[in-house]
């Protein structure tokens, strides 16, 4: 009889460890999961980035839904994409025609990330960035988003996560604009520079379009 009771109460305490060992991973998991989807954005960050989609909202080509990715879309152009000088252009001239993307930029970006705590400009709008990628790949999906939109196509963008690039020496981001599945898009790199009334945003460079 003891022996029984040994067993069923080895038996009882091994579920026990075991369903605590469960909960423990389960919650690390879920822990994971959680620090995984936040931005860790600072608060000048999350400013800047507000900025640049304002700054966006008030193109010329309005009214056009606006979509911003998230998590964001962390792909610039590769550096082998980076033009040659041609042979009649002087160094210096080339240097302020165009610029590479700043190294600090790149690593800043190796990894997508959420836009938590990003305030947005009215008419500016979230949008899940699997979502889009998956209506992007087809003409009948995409027809079908614009049809909610009201019928008229969206333009969506991705920005950076922001880097205080050497070059510049102040802040820097890319803002990816990937416009409609039949028009076109690019890169752009902006600037921002702090001042009283907040962040002052700079076209610095276009640094890829088709």
């Amino acid at each position: 009889m003891q022996i029984g009771l040994i067993i069923v109460s080895w038996t009882a305490m091994r579920h026990r460890i075991v369903t605590s060992w469960c909960v423990v991973v389960l919650s690390a998991c879920a822990c994971a999961q959680r620090v995984q989807g936040r931005s860790g954005l600072t608060v000048a960050e999350r400013e800047i980035v507000s900025a640049v989609l304002a700054q966006e909202a008030q193109h010329p080509e309005r009214p056009r839904p606006i979509l911003v990715l998230t998590p964001t879309d962390p792909w610039l152009p590769a550096k082998e994409q980076t033009p040659v000088r041609p042979a009649d252009v002087p160094e210096d001239a080339w240097a302020q025609t165009f610029r590479p993307i700043p190294d600090e930029l790149r690593a800043a970006n190796s990894q997508p990330y959420d836009l938590d705590g990003v305030a947005l400009p009215p008419g500016v709008h979230f949008y899940p960035r699997g979502t889009f990628e998956k209506e992007y790949a087809s003409v009948k999906r995409f027809n079908k988003l614009v049809k909610r939109l009201g019928g008229v196509e969206p333009l969506v963008l991705s920005v950076s996560r922001p880097a205080i690039a050497a070059f510049y020496g102040k802040p820097v981001v890319a803002l990816h604009v990937q416009a409609t599945w039949s028009g076109c898009g690019g890169v752009d790199l902006y600037s921002a520079e702090q001042g009283q009334n907040g962040w002052t945003i700079k076209l610095e460079n276009v640094m890829v379009v088709w």
